[in-house]
């Protein structure tokens, strides 16, 4: 009988010291998870990186005409009443003209008569000028799963310059949309004899080779981005240099995108518009930065002051669409109206966003 009592007793014990222990554990869990949420709270607010508000949808801008590679455009830029797109196949830019809500195409501008693809990634308008640039990449041959083994084994390893991708474009548009004569220069000279771009001047692009894909102008110079290299502790090339044949001077700049490389840059007060997506092929978002075109290595200087990169917001964009080229169409003290193009959509998914100033 004391046996039994004892017995019951002891189990009783058991149970209270169970429940004791668990409630331990429960305060104490939540006292963690507490100290985790301030925490994440204060990661969430003081870091550049970590805000990501979408853009403001405006809705679609149409385009009437024949838009080559109509789901390959790839860039965009705005002079006047007239819009210039381009795509990163064949060898053309089109001239657009604002008709009321819309924009139909007036002409299109053949930047080079060789028959070969320009590889066409940046626009950029100043005034009535407009630059376009080749992304001067080499490439990997792809892969397809109609080819038999043997030739995609030989096609995996075979990578190729394309000579015709070393361009960058300058002409002028008229007020009738009319384009002048082409001039054209190359970057090539001095993407393989300088320090850092000669490392990856013969490695495909996708791969984290030079891939230029974005085109600004400030001041009488240009600054071209690039998607690829992106450099150790995510510093992305920024290169500034006038328009000469050959181009005989230029400036290396730095900037930070969370590991992304450029897409397309725009200038704006004070500085640029940087569009960020992936270096590769596969998924990710894509963002818009506000850059002040100061270099953003860091470390002490005898003149000027690091560069500031600002996380603006995140672009939606469907599965299949890739933001490709950025120009502003408004900016007030407040905010930015921009055009977004993207690579995937049929006649570039043309779309108007809002987005604050920071």
């Amino acid at each position: 009988m004391r046996a039994n009592t004892w017995e019951r007793q002891s189990s009783r014990s058991g149970i209270l010291k169970n429940r004791m222990n668990r409630r331990r554990l429960c305060r104490t869990l939540k006292a963690l998870w507490g100290l985790l949420s301030v925490s994440w709270m204060i990661v969430v607010t003081t870091s550049p990186l970590a805000w990501s508000a979408e853009l403001t949808s405006l809705g679609q801008v149409t385009f009437t005409g024949h838009i080559a590679h109509d789901k390959d455009v790839s860039a965009i830029c705005t002079t006047g009443e007239f819009l210039v797109i381009a795509a990163d196949e064949g060898a053309l830019v089109q001239v657009l003209k604002r008709e009321g809500e819309h924009y139909a195409v007036l002409q299109d501008v053949v930047l080079d008569t060789s028959g070969k693809e320009l590889d066409i990634e940046g626009l950029a308008c100043d005034g009535n000028a407009v630059y376009a640039v080749g992304s001067h990449s080499w490439k990997r041959d792809t892969v397809k799963a109609d080819k038999s083994y043997t030739k995609n084994r030989a096609a995996i390893i075979n990578i190729q310059p394309e000579p015709s991708r070393d361009q960058v474009f300058r002409f002028t548009v008229d007020t009738e949309g009319q384009a002048s004569p082409i001039e054209k220069t190359s970057l090539r000279a001095m993407l393989d004899h300088d320090e850092i771009f000669h490392t990856f001047s013969h490695v495909p692009s996708k791969e984290n080779g030079i891939d230029i894909e974005g085109i600004a102008t400030r001041a009488q110079r240009l600054y071209v981005g690039f998607r690829g290299p992106v450099l150790r502790d995510n510093y992305v090339p920024v290169v500034s240099f006038p328009f000469t044949n050959p181009v005989a001077q230029s400036t290396l700049l730095f900037v930070t995108l969370g590991g992304r490389g450029i897409r397309d840059l725009t200038a704006v007060e004070g500085g640029f518009l940087v569009l960020a997506g992936p270096v590769g092929d596969g998924p990710g978002s894509y963002q818009v930065y506000f850059w002040d075109g100061q270099d953003c290595l860091p470390g002490t200087r005898d003149t000027g002051q690091v560069g500031q990169c600002t996380l603006l917001g995140e672009v939606p964009a469907a599965d299949e669409a890739k933001a490709e080229g950025i120009t502003v169409v408004a900016e007030d003290d407040a905010r930015y109206e921009v055009l977004i193009v993207f690579d995937g959509l049929k006649n570039g998914g043309a779309t108007r966003f809002r987005l604050p100033k920071r």
